[in-house]
């Protein structure tokens, strides 16, 4: 009897220690809150970039465009913010310093999310990357879809497209910023 007292003892006391560990645990970087302040800083509005269009890999469209507002591409990022209270318990947090670099990865646990991987590198408070990986399932198509963005440089957003037509489409739009 006493032997099972203290097994529903230490049982009841690791289940608390875990749900304060997922109330409290790893922190996951605020995409959302990273585009908020971005836009509030204004410093990617009316930008001048080069915007460069990909189908199939082969160069489709290049522009250059000198007051472009890249916050609204942006926001695609803002959307695959993972830092919400009912998905920190589906996603594997990792992080490591490396010369000063710090690099956050999360993963989905569940192949059913649509996003799968967030990469983010900081150094010190200054984002250095962000690259998000997502795949969007449906009846009629899969697309996987890569988010790149790197506050100095640009960003692009590739998708491949496997439809059941078989009609798949290899599509990518790359933004640099011009200085």
């Amino acid at each position: 009897m006493r032997k099972v007292i203290l097994f529903l003892l230490v049982i009841s006391f690791g289940a608390c220690m875990n749900s304060e560990l997922a109330n409290t645990g790893a922190e996951i970087f605020d995409l959302a809150a990273f585009i908020n302040k971005l836009e509030e800083e204004k410093s990617f509005s009316n930008r001048k970039v080069e915007k460069l269009l990909f189908i199939d890999g082969k160069e489709r469209e290049r522009t250059e465009v000198s007051d472009y507002d890249a916050i609204e591409d942006l926001k695609m990022i803002k959307l695959s913010n993972i830092n919400r209270p009912a998905l920190i318990e589906k996603y594997s947090a990792d992080t490591s310093t490396l010369a000063g670099v710090t690099q956050f990865h999360y993963k989905a646990l569940d192949s059913d999310l649509n996003v799968q991987t967030v990469h983010v590198q900081q150094k010190g408070k200054e984002v250095i990357e962000i690259r998000i990986e997502k795949m969007i399932k449906s009846i009629i198509a899969e697309s996987n879809q890569v988010i790149w963005f790197n506050p100095k440089i640009g960003y692009s957003i590739s998708n491949k497209q496997q439809v059941l037509s078989g009609q798949n489409e290899d599509s990518e739009i790359q933004v640099n910023f011009i200085k």
